[in-house]
């Protein structure tokens, strides 16, 4: 919560730089592509921030779990073009009004869209920007805003330099370093594995292929997302109960994409079975695996999946992609691929005292959990 003379000064941080703000709410598709590639000099954005993403989530997640949905922009105040703009979503948690960015675990990053002229400004956007937006927020209890990574296709992510974000946890991501080692060549014993299971897939008639068409990619991500629900149950994690509207999100985002959308989706097939299959979503020099699956046991044996991942990592290296992120969770397997380790940092702030209990047993229960964790680990 923030005094008066703290807005006061956000106010003139966010004036000296020229920019004032302003909201756009309920945006359309139209609307969207407009904002964005108002962006002078083009969008910088991770996947997840995309306009495909970002009205996809709008249409398909927000109508069941949100209260509004809207754009934060920072205009100058010159030429009123848009500079930078945060997707927000509005929902409740118990008696808890929340704003966050369209996440509810369907990102893995988090940051604003904005322009390459943020970089010839005179001062630091990261200095203005929660300050700007918390001056502008005065239906919501919290501000959440998680997975922050520090860099968006190489250039500083502001809401990461921001005073208000703290460390949350790390993710594993490989870069352009570790990209180029994912060649025919490699000694690496995952890549050498790889390269066997695909020589022994393609004399069973199995065939790696990028999936384009609209239509095949709608019949391809339905059966990818059947494929996931049942490993799932035989796994004794059953979906949540939102699933339906998640399987509705992905299939509407593959129809959505275009040549320049941020889905790439990449399947082993044979004639029309699909053996296994990944959707990744790309944007600038970045990349993430979202969606992956394997189908009939008869396959298994041939790890379609580790192939998979590594084709996606093929993939990323021939489209100049220098941070492909693996996702939430230092799951040991990814080590294997030599990936690296990034810090990722989240905001909370409350903006009232209803705000400040939520944050306090946030925390609290975060605290509980840790000492929990340590004491098994200790035994």
């Amino acid at each position: 919560m923030r005094s008066g003379l703290g807005l006061a000064q956000e106010r003139a941080k966010t004036a000296a730089l020229g920019l004032v703000p302003g909201w756009h709410d309920q945006p359309t598709l139209g609307q969207l592509k407009s904002l964005w590639s108002g962006l002078s000099g083009g969008a910088v954005c991770t996947p997840f921030q995309s306009v495909e993403f970002v009205h996809a989530f709008f249409e398909k997640i927000a109508p069941v779990n949100c209260e509004r949905v809207a754009i934060f922009a920072l205009h100058d105040e010159v030429t009123r073009e848009p500079v930078l703009l945060l997707p927000l979503v509005w929902y409740r948690k118990g008696p808890f009004r929340i704003v966050t960015t369209p996440d509810l675990g369907l990102a893995d990053q988090n940051g604003p869209v904005f322009s390459k002229r943020l970089l010839e400004s005179p001062g630091n956007i990261h200095d203005a920007l929660v300050g700007a937006l918390m001056q502008s927020l005065t239906d919501c209890d919290v501000l959440k805003i998680c997975k922050i990574h520090p860099r968006i296709s190489g250039i500083a992510n502001p809401l990461f330099d921001a005073a208000e974000a703290y460390p949350e946890g790390q993710t594993l991501y490989l870069d352009a370093d570790a990209l180029a080692q994912v060649d025919g060549q490699s000694k690496k014993s995952v890549y050498k594995e790889a390269r066997t299971k695909f020589r022994k897939l393609g004399r069973e008639e199995v065939s790696l292929v990028e999936v384009e068409a609209s239509q095949e990619r709608q019949r391809v991500c339905a059966i990818l997302l059947e494929q996931r629900r049942k490993r799932l149950e035989e796994l004794g994690d059953p979906d949540p109960e939102d699933e339906d509207h998640r399987d509705r999100f992905y299939q509407y985002l593959a129809t959505l994409s275009g040549e320049n959308g941020p889905v790439t989706m990449l399947a082993l097939q044979k004639g029309e079975e699909i053996v296994a299959a990944v959707v990744l979503l790309a944007n600038g020099t970045s990349a993430n695996g979202v969606l992956v699956s394997i189908g009939d046991p008869r396959w298994h044996r041939m790890s379609p999946g580790m192939v998979l991942f590594v084709k996606s990592m093929e993939w990323a290296r021939e489209h100049n992609i220098q941070n492909f992120s693996l996702g939430a969770g230092l799951h040991s397997y990814k080590n294997r691929f030599g990936a690296s380790m990034l810090e990722t940092k989240r905001i909370l702030i409350p903006t009232n005292m209803r705000g400040r209990t939520f944050v306090t047993a946030l925390h609290a229960k975060k605290i509980s959990q840790a000492l929990y964790e340590k004491t098994v680990s200790e035994g």
